[in-house]
């Protein structure tokens, strides 16, 4: 079944604005009405079930590149009850020029622009967590499937999983339809469009918008805990964090992935390193220095797989870290040390979550953290949203300081780098 938009539905546009409703303004009982940009494993396995379960959404509709991954979408995640958009833009990187414009689609599936509802569909091919980053565009003349949705005044805010290589302008062009935006992290793949974005954002549209960007791991609750659970510690001395992936050459879906990172700004090591640098800064604080030594032992990839490094906090403390994608076993162990004891988190993939040990004067059980991150993101963003206040931990600020700490690590190639925390939140 075919929905036709009205050209004049939403308004027109009001500072630099475009869309009925300007504000977005969501009254404090009212469930905020979503639409979501992207169709691939994460939107449909993870992000899509959330939605549904909390009681402070409302999903309407799903946008994807092709009529197919968000026909699927609508029919394996959310029993064909949302409207689905697909169809492409030419999106040129208004953000930093001097880089490429994304390109065009050339999937004959992806050029027949539309909007309706319904479910049924194949299954979209992708690799990581989004939908595959090739051809996030096409013709002008399919443009109409996006735009029609964003001019709606019934969807209060967007939900963006898509590739972080088009998520910075998805989120410039939600911004300026007058949506609130959630998208997930990173902000960007490099610094300077991260920044501009930021910028941009604060400039022009945080007076009415909000706009988090989702580091899931972040608001794990295990992390929480130990954050809270810090002054328990004493005086702390120091930290180690031990973060391992095992890659096989069996591994298709990821490998592609993470093939495709590498050649993106950072490579591997900053897509190893952003989650557990933002992990890091939220238990110790705004980093001062860093320094880290990289390496390759894995023959899968021709760049750095592995890298070792230290990262010192304001706070005097510092903490080593480790991240590798050569070893057989995946692990990740954090300990934080005190003068009273230690905290020891351990992931469990047995159960799904992370436990959390408290080492101190007398001996107590791992407590099992359930897997619960990206619920949390997202409604810490509602309650922006709908306070109009923004949460501390899933700011642009923050994600760009996690990037740019990681980036930082990255490239340090052992030299010790200063490296400062400013900037709105």
């Amino acid at each position: 079944m075919k929905r036709t938009v009205s050209e004049g539905e939403g308004g027109g546009r009001k500072d630099g604005i475009l869309g009925g409703n300007d504000e977005a303004a969501v009254g404090p009982h009212q469930a905020i009405r979503l639409a979501l940009l992207g169709a691939g494993p994460y939107a449909r396995e993870i992000v899509v079930p959330i939605l549904l379960q909390l009681p402070a959404f409302h999903l309407k509709a799903v946008w994807s590149r092709t009529e197919r991954s968000a026909a699927y979408l609508n029919s394996l995640s959310a029993g064909g009850s949302l409207e689905t958009y697909w169809g492409g833009h030419f999106f040129r990187n208004e953000l930093t020029p001097e880089k490429q414009p994304y390109q065009q689609c050339h999937q004959e599936e992806g050029k027949n622009g539309g909007s309706g509802s319904g479910g049924g569909g194949g299954k979209e091919e992708s690799g990581g967590g989004g939908e595959g980053a090739s051809g996030m565009g096409s013709s002008d003349n399919t443009s109409r499937g996006l735009e029609d949705l964003l001019r709606r005044a019934d969807i209060d805010g967007v939900v963006i999983a898509l590739p972080g290589l088009v998520t910075p302008s998805f989120v410039l062009r939600v911004l300026r339809a007058g949506k609130h935006v959630y998208s997930s992290g990173p902000i960007a793949l490099d610094e300077k469009t991260g920044a501009s974005l930021m910028q941009m954002y604060h400039a022009k549209f945080a007076a009415k918008l909000t706009w988090s960007v989702g580091m899931d791991i972040r608001y794990e609750s295990a992390f929480t805990k130990v954050r809270m659970m810090l002054p328990d510690l004493g005086d702390v001395l120091g930290a180690q964090l031990l973060a391992v992936r095992a890659v096989g050459a069996g591994d298709h879906a990821t490998l592609a992935h993470l093939r495709k990172q590498a050649n993106q700004p950072g490579g591997l090591l900053r897509e190893m390193l952003m989650p557990y640098v933002g992990i890091m800064r939220k238990i110790l604080g705004d980093v001062a220095c860093v320094a880290a030594f990289p390496s390759r032992h894995n023959e899968l990839f021709s760049t750095y797989d592995t890298l070792d490094g230290v990262i010192y906090f304001e706070s005097g403390t510092s903490a080593t870290v480790s991240v590798s994608l050569a070893s057989q076993g995946p692990s990740f162990l954090l300990t934080v040390t005190g003068t009273n004891g230690k905290f020891v988190v351990k992931n469990n993939t047995m159960q799904g979550g992370y436990t959390v040990q408290r080492c101190l004067q007398h001996f107590e059980h791992p407590m099992l953290h359930p897997t619960s991150g990206t619920a949390f993101a997202i409604q810490a963003w509602g309650e922006a949203v709908r306070h109009e206040q923004p949460d501390v931990w899933n700011t642009p600020v923050q994600a760009l300081h996690d990037l740019s700490v990681s980036m930082t690590l990255a490239q340090s190639k052992g030299m010790p780098i200063r490296f400062r925390e400013k900037g709105p939140n």
